[in-house]
């Protein structure tokens, strides 16, 4: 098995030399979402540019398969013609550039899922989604950004003001808003339910101490007294 490893990897770079010795047909030039899925959609036009060779006898085509899995980067596709008793060497230039997901115009199998509180941040073959500087995310990522302030603290515990901001664009902390929701003193009762279309949202329950009344969010004495 060791054997046969070693030989194809001593083949991949022999044909990658080679490449760089091939007479070039032509570059194509690909968006992610616009690139082909299927090998026949690159090799055909390259088989049928050679195939027409004066003295065409036969054809042996090498690629990469990550092109047709539209991953971000440059390939070759290299052609072995036989022609008239003579090997030739041809390659074309695949190149498969970045879909910005953040672009409202792309296919919406491409679109990116932000929530529609938080911002979309284009990568390079991904994208990401960003709160602002002083709101945290509820629920994570996919939930968008619950609101400012938060008694987790986390990430205002970090010293350096950069990393507590970046943690909170990052979605390091969820937003605990008993204190916002609840009236002070109150005992609140956090939870998780589902809101429909695959989001979730955090809930609420607050009620007050044994010794006072109101309902929760409000919380008096029984003589009145707020």
């Amino acid at each position: 098995m060791a054997r046969t490893v070693a030989a194809a990897l001593l083949c991949a770079a022999a044909r990658a030399a080679a490449a760089e010795e091939c007479e070039m047909l032509r570059e194509l030039r690909y968006q992610q979402h616009t690139a082909p899925t299927m090998s026949s959609d690159l090799l055909e036009p390259m088989t049928a540019m050679v195939t027409t060779l004066e003295g065409f006898q036969g054809i042996s085509i090498h690629y990469t398969g990550d092109v047709i899995h539209q991953v971000v980067g440059s390939y070759e596709i290299v052609a072995d013609v036989r022609v008239s008793g003579e090997v030739r060497c041809y390659k074309t230039t695949v190149v498969v550039e970045d879909t910005d997901e953040c672009d409202a115009s792309v296919p919406p199998a491409w679109r990116h899922a932000c929530d529609g509180s938080a911002t979309c941040v284009n990568g390079v073959g991904s994208y990401s989604c960003a709160c602002p500087a002083d709101h945290f995310a509820a629920e994570g990522a996919a939930w968008g950004c619950g609101g400012l302030g938060s008694s987790t603290a986390c990430c205002d515990a970090l010293p350096n003001p950069e990393d507590a901001a970046s943690c909170r664009a990052a979605f390091a902390c969820e937003p605990d808003l008993c204190q916002k929701e609840c009236a002070p003193n109150a005992d609140c009762a956090r939870s998780v339910v589902d809101v429909g279309g695959g989001r979730k949202a955090a809930r609420y329950a607050c009620s007050c101490a044994a010794d006072r009344v109101g309902s929760g969010k409000r919380c008096a004495s029984p003589a009145g007294q707020a």
